[in-house]
């Protein structure tokens, strides 16, 4: 290689050290924003009124209100509801299996059960913006998907009624093939670990609901595994 060729090659590699890296999170953020102000703008009419619901009035409220009682007294969580169906076991249900569920105690009872229902609902447009981002599609539309799951008349509705289990598992699902895509990805197997945790509150969150989910990300994770035997085949 003549010595101009040499010269070139090092002014290249110096270009290409001086050029500022991209900056990954920002596109992450404007989107964050965007969901934000849509949401806000969706739910506006609501944000500072109670929730009225059927299954609010008859199951979340006085479910709460007992815990709320037993735990200042007795400083632990009930294992038994007596007031409900003959009684009932407090565990794996909708009392206080969340951190957001915190929510519900800290601000007015009525208006907390909105808000933790609202956290995930939000969550719901950003984990599937995420999945999408990662398997390839462009900023734009990985962010239309997004929005179009977000604002899903399912996802909606969900959040009207307060199914606080149901907007869980709408949630967590991207999540969790996020993970398991991650996973074949970036071969560590981690992220399958982390896939299997999405899972594990989805279950927490509404069983029959959960079991769908489990269909879904076992299809899904079945063809990763046919795509991955292929592709190593063929090298």
């Amino acid at each position: 290689m003549s010595k101009h060729k040499k010269q070139k090659t090092i002014n290249v590699q110096e270009n290409e050290l001086i050029k500022p890296a991209k900056n990954k999170t920002k596109p992450i953020l404007i989107v964050l924003i965007i969901y934000f102000l849509l949401f806000l703008f969706m739910f506006a009419p609501v944000l500072f009124k109670p929730m009225s619901g059927a299954d609010t009035i008859s199951q979340a409220v006085p479910l709460f209100t007992f815990n709320k009682a037993y735990f200042l007294e007795h400083h632990k969580l009930p294992y038994w509801y007596p007031y409900m169906s003959g009684g009932t076991p407090y565990i794996e249900g909708m009392h206080f299996n969340y951190i957001f569920d915190i929510l519900a105690y800290i601000l007015p009872l009525d208006v907390g059960l909105f808000y933790r229902c609202a956290v995930f609902t939000f969550l719901t447009g950003l984990l599937c913006f995420l999945f999408f981002k990662s398997l390839g599609f462009s900023t734009i539309l990985s962010a239309i998907i997004g929005i179009v799951y977000l604002f899903s008349c399912d996802n909606i509705s969900y959040t009207g009624l307060n199914h606080y289990g149901k907007v869980v598992n709408m949630a967590f699902l991207p999540l969790s093939l996020l993970f398991i895509n991650y996973g074949f990805s970036r071969k560590k197997y981690i992220y399958f670990l982390f896939s299997g945790l999405a899972l594990s509150f989805m279950y927490w969150g509404h069983p029959q609901v959960f079991y769908f989910n489990l269909f879904i990300l076992s299809v899904y994770y079945l063809f990763k595994m046919i795509f991955e035997y292929r592709e190593k085949k063929d090298r």
